[in-house]
């Protein structure tokens, strides 16, 4: 390893071992503060869990700005605003539910799931069937959908995450490895913070694709609101299926890893137009020269 990488993947560890230790200590210790400082004793309401999203959110704000210190960096040149294309993001959030769907549902033991609501859905559109809000969402819903839930879920934890990520780790892996390398760790370091209580699962699989479309989002537009944006979207569509009963969720994964399928075909016959367009053009040019 050459010696003038040893300073800056030294660096590198140790921002990332702060901002694990710091995402660590708050998820687990933020319900624990929200009840002691927000919990009525005389009610039996947990109105007050919803105080430890706003917890988690200030103390995510505050650690960013420890990591922007502690790479000098200001908030103003790394957040600068910039114009990206939305169509990139919304396929490449087709494509991550599109892969969700291939590891997390397509399995022997789902099978007989998928087959049962595709054939509930037929008998829906047949008629045979009723549809109605009980049939599409659960009648207990175990996510606290407050405003203190949104803000951190969609606001905060995106725009942090990837400052951090994207921003900083990212950008300074790539001044000393490959774009590919620099993407591939950025993924592998992005998926196991959000490993609950490090324990590796198939969750490690599907985050650590989303890590790779997050950083090829940021790569591709070079800027880091499409990322945010993409992860934003991402978070918001994934409470909401959360919130579905699985044959509806199955379903929804169904009509995306279709879509996903459509746009893979479509950009198969671009490419396959452009290879023939471009051989076309130097044989025409390589014939011209040898006149």
């Amino acid at each position: 390893m050459d010696k003038k990488n040893i300073k800056p993947i030294f660096e590198i560890a140790i921002l990332y071992a702060v901002f694990l230790f710091f995402v660590y200590f708050v998820s687990k210790y933020a319900p624990y503060i929200a009840y002691y400082g927000f919990a009525d004793p005389s009610n039996r309401s947990e109105t007050y869990k919803s105080y430890a999203y706003l917890i988690m959110s200030i103390s995510l704000c505050l650690i960013l700005l420890l990591i922007l210190c502690l790479c000098k960096l200001k908030l103003k040149n790394v957040i600068k605003f910039s114009k990206f294309n939305m169509r990139l993001i919304i396929k490449l959030l087709i494509f991550q539910y599109a892969f969700m769907f291939i590891t997390a549902f397509i399995s022997w033991n789902n099978l007989v799931s998928i087959f049962n609501a595709v054939k509930f859905w037929f008998e829906a559109l047949q008629g045979k069937r009723i549809v109605m809000y009980q049939t599409l969402f659960k009648s207990q819903i175990n996510i606290d959908l407050g405003v203190f839930f949104i803000l951190y879920t969609i606001i905060v934890g995106p725009i942090v995450e990837e400052l951090f990520f994207r921003e900083i780790i990212y950008n300074k892996l790539k001044k000393i490895l490959s774009i590919k390398f620099s993407v591939g760790i950025t993924a592998v370091l992005y998926a196991f913070i959000h490993i609950k209580d490090f324990t590796i699962n198939i969750d490690i699989v599907y985050l650590m694709f989303l890590g790779i479309l997050l950083t090829y989002c940021y790569e591709k537009t070079e800027s880091v609101w499409a990322s945010i944006s993409l992860h934003a979207i991402y978070n918001g569509f994934n409470t909401i299926i959360k919130c579905l009963k699985q044959d509806s969720a199955i379903l929804l994964y169904l009509v995306i890893f279709t879509i996903a399928i459509i746009i893979m075909i479509i950009e198969l016959i671009k490419h396959v137009k452009m290879r023939k367009t471009f051989n076309l053009v130097q044989s025409d040019s390589l014939s011209e020269s040898e006149k």
